[in-house]
């Protein structure tokens, strides 16, 4: 089964979150005991704000949490809300106190049943190895996660990371694209090592198209070209385009421009349509885009491609937008 990577990250963005009330209750002086939460004013039963720095979520919160599961209570507020708040603790215990914080805040919400270990939840204790700029930690956190619980978040940000730091070329790419599973956890080969946990989660194909697209986003059209021609006949045009859309809604033109370079020679790849999506992603971006869609045009007109009279229509109101001479009749 073909899976569209995701893209999305799940971070706090401040130090006050919802928690449960029976859980802990954090300021910038002290630790308020389960006792004395009872009397705090809260907007019902299970939640209450946590202020924490990082000294005292190293401390005193995983503390309280501890002796909160060791009563053996439950809350009693729906599990989404449960999932909610535990998601962001551990985001922020990931943020400020690091990895062993949070894997331990982790290892006890799973203790006292609070939560599910899915995506959302497993994700902070990758992240906290990305943002420390940990990538051998990374993987293994990741192979951790997919051994103990099925699942691989942030899969495409780690390979993205993981070609930033160790470019990527057909001699040390070839090697990965003929990984078989049967390399050890020992393997230097990063990229190899998480090239396997994707073929394991997602299936070959899968792991083949986050290649492509890891190789596009990280600006490598060459290594994006030898994804393809390894692929083949599997290319997954559904796919391609479906990550085509997302680059344009999100002004990432770059990547449009690595891809078609590489795509070249590629049939069942819809070019036309990638170039009209380029086109939109240089309509909306907020750069002088004039000449840039104009050797597009010219590009396609090497190549035979066709525009339909939309396209011929935005291009003129671009390029009249620029100042710059429209080289066709209008349409």
């Amino acid at each position: 089964m073909i899976v569209t990577p995701d893209h999305e990250t799940d971070r706090c963005s401040d130090g006050v979150v919802l928690l449960p009330r029976s859980l802990l209750v954090c300021s910038t002086t002290h630790l308020s005991s389960l006792q004395d939460t009872q009397h705090l004013q809260v907007q019902d039963d299970f939640f209450t704000q946590l202020h924490v720095n990082g000294q005292e979520m190293e401390g005193k919160a995983a503390q309280t949490l501890r002796e909160f599961v060791e009563t053996g209570k439950r809350p009693e507020v729906p599990p989404k809300s449960t999932a909610e708040s535990c998601k962001v603790l551990l985001s922020k215990a990931a943020e400020v106190g690091g990895y062993e914080i949070a894997k331990e805040m982790f290892d006890l919400l799973l203790l006292g049943r609070l939560v599910d270990p899915g995506p959302q939840i497993v994700a902070p204790l990758l992240q906290c190895k990305l943002d420390r700029n940990d990538l051998p930690g990374s993987i293994e956190v990741a192979e951790y996660i997919y051994k103990n619980f099925n699942t691989l978040p942030k899969r495409m940000e780690i390979l993205i990371r993981l070609m930033q730091h160790n470019p990527p070329t057909e001699e040390n790419l070839l090697p990965v694209l003929k990984r078989d599973g049967s390399q050890t956890q020992q393997d230097s080969d990063l990229l190899g090592r998480m090239f396997e946990l994707v073929q394991a989660c997602y299936g070959p194909a899968q792991a083949q198209h986050d290649l492509l697209f890891a190789s596009l986003e990280s600006g490598y059209p060459d290594a994006a070209w030898l994804v393809l021609q390894t692929l083949g006949g599997d290319v997954d045009g559904r796919q391609v385009l479906r990550m085509c859309k997302i680059y344009a809604k999100n002004q990432r033109e770059v990547a449009l421009e690595h891809l078609l370079v590489a795509s070249k020679g590629i049939t069942n790849i819809d070019r036309l349509k990638i170039c009209e999506l380029l086109l939109d992603a240089y309509t909306i971006s907020n750069e002088a885009v004039g000449e840039k869609a104009l050797s597009l045009w010219t590009s396609m007109q090497e190549e035979g491609l066709t525009p339909s009279p939309t396209f011929l229509s935005n291009l003129a109101t671009l390029l009249e937008k620029c100042e710059i001479k429209v080289p066709f009749q209008g349409q």
